[in-house]
């Protein structure tokens, strides 16, 4: 018995010998393997590393995600759970012609900012844009007579301004921040103060629209928003109207159910729905007229899916 207790005491390097070896046969497994995969327990992993801690790399978030879950779901089962205060994310930096990519918290497509972690990023960058116009072109919008600064504000500022509105999902805080800039661009263009020193009046900014003979800036996004949905609803085979018509059949989850455009906007104008109005022009052009003239009509109308 002394002999085999021996014996078992010396054979213990030669277990961290085989675990040496193991280790290295996964390395040459992964090497071997299409996309830097390998199998455990019948799931395939993406280059996972073993140190003091647990490293998971992945090539995409998709990936990341799902080999997270399964190492969440298998540690559980030893009773081993993760600390969240000793878990980081980190993502390396990309090179492309040497060079390498840089990482950005936001991003401009298609003329609209993405950000996950800035709620309607469009709003600073509008502001920002129309600023930017009214400053290049204000030597000619001062000195051009009344048709000549209506002709610069509507067809260069407020398009700088409002590029690409027929897709935002507006509230009355981004309508109020940007009519605000809108504004006082109008005013240092047509050099109307809020109190007039030579009457003494006070100028409200309703009645500056109207003295200017300009469609206030919600009216002209709803008309806009209404004009592209129009559109995309009349043609019959297109993806963007698979997304703008799209629901979610499955169960929802807890609270307020996410809106559409259309719906946002219909809620506004108090349309409930609508039957083949798009297919008419001219009818569908006076949805936002009923509104603008008659608050309490509720139009009843059948959206034909």
């Amino acid at each position: 018995m002394g002999k085999i207790k021996k014996r078992s005491e010396t054979r213990l390097p030669v277990k961290s010998c085989s675990l040496y070896y193991w280790f290295g046969g996964i390395k040459r497994l992964i090497d071997s393997k299409l996309n830097n995969k390998f199998a455990i327990w019948g799931h395939q992993y993406n280059m996972i590393c073993y140190a003091d801690d647990t490293a998971i790399i992945s090539n995409d978030a998709t990936s990341f995600k799902e080999n997270i879950q399964l190492l969440v779901n298998y540690s559980k089962t030893f009773g081993l759970l993760i600390n969240n205060k000793k878990s980081f994310i980190m993502a390396s930096d990309s090179s492309f012609k040497c060079k390498n990519i840089e990482m950005v918290e936001t991003f401009t497509y298609l003329g609209k900012p993405i950000s996950l972690k800035i709620i309607r990023p469009f709003t600073h960058i509008a502001t920002s844009k129309a600023w930017r116009a009214y400053h290049k072109y204000k030597s000619f919008a001062r000195l051009g007579n009344l048709d000549v600064k209506k002709y610069i504000f509507n067809s260069i500022i407020r398009p700088t301004m409002l590029y690409s509105c027929q897709t935002w999902t507006i509230n009355k805080t981004v309508v109020n921040s940007l009519a605000k800039t809108e504004r006082s661009i109008l005013r240092r263009i047509f050099n109307i103060r809020l109190w007039n020193k030579l009457d003494n009046s006070y100028s409200h900014n309703r009645d500056l629209y109207k003295m200017l003979n300009i469609k206030p800036m919600d009216e002209y996004v709803i008309d806009i928003q209404l004009k592209y949905i129009g559109h995309q609803l009349r043609k019959r085979n297109s993806l963007e109207k698979t997304i703008l018509l799209c629901y979610f059949k499955d169960k929802r989850k807890t609270g307020r159910p996410r809106q559409r455009l259309m719906d946002n906007l219909f809620k506004k104008l108090g349309v409930r729905n609508t039957y083949h109005t798009e297919q008419d022009r001219s009818t569908w052009k006076t949805i936002p007229q009923l509104f603008y003239y008659n608050n309490y009509l509720l139009l009843t109308i059948f959206l034909h899916v």
